[in-house]
């Protein structure tokens, strides 16, 4: 889908591409994307600590929590290959260079979703694939809420959901079996720091299933 961008954007492709794939692989809110600056950056990481609401205004995320989330490589290629505007601190901008809000998110994203055959796909199942996807690659719960800035150590990502598919539980432990590793899955990332870098960058940088193109 994001290379579908490319295609319908022409010049401005690049950077709406960009933007599908940091909600895909990052899982911010819209809000959230709107507000990035480039200061929130780093090379594998993203400070997410504003929010633009829908009246444009800016304000702490949702749960008032400021958090610091892995930025994967297919994200953090996207936005190197995307033009910068260097007169705005924010890291995405319409084509006029103004800063995004929801009318303009609909109005790049409805011809993206239609020339992909997904005409009713809304933008904020991006969030639901980065969920999916973190779970299939052997993250539990918490870890994956921290990710998307749930409060609630998983519970919301467990009802939602449920467990990863067959298929990539199957591949995950062959990946475990491999590497003479303990699935990540038996201990609480939350609760453990140490382990939760060591598997979360081992798995985020390192993704076995790319976004379909």
């Amino acid at each position: 889908m994001a290379d579908v961008a490319l295609e319908v954007h022409g010049d401005y492709g690049s950077t709406f591409r960009a933007m599908i794939l940091v909600a895909a692989y990052v899982g911010v809110r819209p809000g959230e994307l709107f507000a990035l600056e480039h200061d929130d950056l780093t090379v594998d990481e993203v400070r997410v600590r504003q929010s633009r609401d829908g009246t444009g205004q800016l304000k702490l995320p949702k749960n008032g929590r400021v958090r610091t989330v892995i930025l994967p490589p297919p994200a953090r290629e996207a936005l190197l290959a995307m033009p910068r505007h260097i007169d705005s601190p924010w890291v995405f901008t319409t084509k006029r260079g103004r800063a995004f809000t929801k009318p303009a998110l609909n109005l790049y994203w409805n011809p993206v979703r239609t020339a992909f055959g997904r005409p009713a796909m809304h933008f904020y199942e991006l969030r639901h694939f980065c969920a999916t996807h973190l779970l299939e690659l052997g993250l539990s719960h918490a870890d994956v809420a921290m990710q998307l800035g749930h409060t609630d150590g998983g519970k919301l990502v467990m009802s939602t959901y449920g467990h990863p598919s067959e298929q990539g539980a199957r591949q995950c432990l062959k990946a475990v079996h491999a590497e003479g590793q303990a699935a990540p899955s038996r201990r609480s990332v939350a609760t453990d720091l140490e382990f939760r870098l060591s598997s979360a960058v081992s798995y985020l940088l390192n993704p076995p299933s790319p976004l379909p193109t």
